[in-house]
């Protein structure tokens, strides 16, 4: 092989490596009825000793619905917080004790968003005379989780 076709394999080789971009996870979000959903917050935070890497950020989805999370070389957390208005909030996360045991990070993950459900009442005392200005605090027990997930994404409660 003529040395000039080497120098211009391994060019086009350093190039290539030079382009690749940073390890991601493209998380991609989805409305209720299953379409993309462009504009969507995606947050995230990791845990990493990488002191160069900001551990929290903020980025929205493409017109795909798709928003890319640049993850470090290790880390030992990742949770996301993937919303937009008027869907409900979800959570998704991987600990460090998961992490630890998994083979191959996974490059994409999708995230079904919900409609809220809207709960109305008035407070009232014993004899049914309205409380002014109480305040009603609502938790979900059990974790619950959505019908549509895998199992890992939660309800941002």
């Amino acid at each position: 092989m003529p040395i000039r076709m080497i120098a211009a394999a391994l060019l086009v080789m350093a190039c290539a490596a030079a382009a690749e971009p940073g390890r991601a996870l493209r998380v991609v979000v989805l409305d209720p009825d299953g379409q993309p959903l462009p504009g969507a917050n995606v947050t995230s935070g990791l845990w990493t000793d990488d002191k160069d890497f900001a551990g929290s950020r903020d980025r929205l989805t493409e017109a795909d619905g798709a928003a890319r999370v640049e993850l470090p070389k290790t880390f030992t957390i990742l949770r996301l917080w993937a919303g937009k208005d008027p869907f409900v909030t979800m959570f998704v996360h991987w600990e460090q004790s998961e992490l630890s045991t998994l083979q191959e990070f996974p490059a994409e993950y999708t995230v079904k968003l919900e409609r809220p459900t809207r709960a109305g009442g008035r407070v009232v005392d014993v004899e049914g005379r309205p409380i002014a200005g109480a305040k009603v605090e609502v938790r979900l027990a059990n974790d619950p989780r959505p019908a549509s997930g895998d199992g890992r994404v939660r309800y941002n409660t």
